[in-house]
């Protein structure tokens, strides 16, 4: 079988005499090959010819004198040519034939014998051509298998924001359904308790009434204002976003610190009492105003710490965070007590619907979600039995004409993947790592190369995310050790340092290289790279 090839046959000799290497060639041209040779003899020489593109053949002869073919074969496998390594030699032994076929030769001619030399060459030409072809093939697949994983990995992700988006439908169609029956219920209750309430004090204000029947009069009028206050609660839930309500700039500054400062007593002095330690942990940034009703505003966020602080019979750690994301304000309150369970969670917004029993009316919530809503904003829950809870409120701020999207508020669109976070500037890691965490993912954080390595022995991450300079050991020498010992490690190199120089050097390339400073946005971009 004749192999396709270059016309003539590209030959490099490495021979340091004329008249052996024309014999070489002449061997060749006997056995039909059109050949195109060039002879080389030192170390030097031999790195430049092999720059060159274009060669079919290598042929080597085992004694020079600077070089031999060891020597040539160490060289040869540095380059990644996939052509035939040929060595032919008259002054060496059996022994030595082996050792260079172990050191990666195709095959070895002596000098005495060159009429073997033509087939050799059509023969190692062939299953050169036939191992590219393999190669070609393997890589093919594997690229195939890549986009087949790829492929299946978006058809995971789309089922999984179908089911998203499908429960989000039920839930708002629900939502919106029991507003309605709401507020027929509470136009109805509220007809109802109107002569309740309005004969109630007209027989107070009989003063020939006896004391026993002002009692019983006294009971019935605090029960019904008691009612008239829940079904005022209702109706909130269920009032339009269309409904008219005073909207004015909101500082959500100053509003969730008044909210600290009202609820004090149920996270602190009533904990104390009860024999619960809850510290709490507050994280304010510098926020955009919102458009709404202040009252409305601070009495959900109320709303949301309190059940935050009732979710923790045996302490815990409450946690209250605002911050900026594009043209929105988050507001997120975060307990570690009893979580949820998935049917709690589906419910928990439904008025009416209360874990807490006697304690509970059930409008906490459905009246925050009303209140959100009308706001132009989201509110979405994160939780798990026995793990805690997050409630994360979005808000356009004003001047944004555009609601909050549908887009989960937890970035859960990214797969929850373990992270570690290196950097040696401890407010540069904290916000790092909170960001991180606003996005799904477990982190873990070091502040210097050294700690980093240590931990990533001990329970190799998905995702490794490292400073450049740092004291000591600096992110390249940490990518380097990342890629050696676990290859497949995504490595983010974040820098304020541009790109720098060893970024293309194969043992300490990192996966990407995102730029000081960044954005939420710019590490979710980052992340949906793996």
């Amino acid at each position: 079988m004749m192999v396709p090839r270059h016309t003539p046959l590209r030959v490099l000799i490495l021979e340091d005499v004329d008249n052996d290497a024309l014999l070489v060639v002449r061997q060749l041209e006997q056995h039909g090959f059109e050949v195109d040779w060039t002879r080389v003899e030192t170390e030097e020489s031999f790195r430049s010819a092999l720059e060159a593109e274009g060669w079919d053949v290598l042929i080597a002869d085992y004694n020079l004198p600077t070089f031999d073919a060891p020597r040539a074969l160490e060289v040869f496998r540095a380059s990644n040519l996939e052509i035939p390594f040929l060595v032919v030699s008259g002054t060496v032994g059996e022994e030595e034939a082996v050792q260079t076929i172990k050191l990666g030769a195709d095959d070895y001619i002596m000098k005495d014998n060159l009429v073997r030399l033509g087939p050799a060459v059509q023969r190692e030409l062939e299953e050169a051509a036939l191992r590219r072809d393999r190669a070609r093939m393997e890589r093919e697949v594997g690229k195939a298998n890549e986009r087949l994983e790829e492929s299946h990995q978006s058809l995971e992700r789309a089922l999984g924001q179908l089911h998203d988006a499908q429960e989000k439908l039920v839930q708002q169609e629900r939502l919106r359904a029991l507003g309605k029956m709401a507020s027929g219920v509470a136009h109805d209750l509220n007809n109802a308790l109107t002569p309740i309430l309005g004969l109630s004090e007209l027989l107070l204000r009989d003063t020939g009434l006896g004391e026993n029947s002002r009692d019983i009069v006294e009971t019935i009028l605090t029960s019904a204002s008691d009612a008239s206050a829940i079904i005022n609660r209702l109706r909130d839930f269920s009032r339009s976003p269309n409904e008219s309500s005073p909207m004015a700039p909101v500082d959500m500054r100053m509003v969730v610190e008044q909210v600290v400062q009202l609820t004090q007593p149920r996270w602190r002095d009533e904990a104390q009492r009860e024999g619960r330690l809850i510290d709490i942990d507050i994280e304010l940034g510098d926020v955009p105003a919102v458009t709404g009703d202040e009252h409305e505003l601070r009495q959900s966020l109320i709303n949301l710490v309190i059940n935050a602080v009732d979710a923790m019979p045996q302490g815990g750690t409450l946690t209250v965070r605002l911050w900026r994301a594009n043209d929105c304000v988050l507001f997120e309150v975060s307990d570690t007590g009893v979580g949820m369970s998935e049917a709690v969670r589906a419910r928990c917004f439904e008025p009416f619907f209360s874990v807490k029993g006697d304690a509970g009316t059930g409008l906490g919530l459905s009246t925050c979600h009303g209140t959100v809503a009308r706001h132009g904003g989201r509110i979405d829950v994160e939780t798990a039995f026995g793990e805690g809870t997050t409630f994360r409120v979005c808000l356009p701020s004003s001047g944004n004409q555009q609601a909050c999207g549908d887009e989960n508020l937890f970035g859960t669109s990214l797969p929850r993947r373990s992270v570690l976070y290196i950097d040696d500037d401890d407010r540069v890691r904290g916000s790092v790592v909170k960001m991180l965490e606003i996005l799904g993912q477990r982190v873990e954080s070091a502040s210097s190369g050294a700690e980093g390595l240590a931990k990533f022995r001990l329970e190799p991450f998905d995702v490794v995310v490292t400073d450049m300079g740092m004291p000591e050991m600096d992110g390249a020498e940490v990518i380097r050790e990342v890629k050696r010992s676990h290859p497949g490690t995504y490595v983010i190199l974040f820098t304020g340092w541009g790109r720098p120089p060893f970024a293309d050097k194969d043992d300490i390339r990192p996966d990407i290289i995102l730029a000081k400073p960044a954005s939420l946005q710019d590490f979710e971009d980052a992340m949906s790279g793996i």
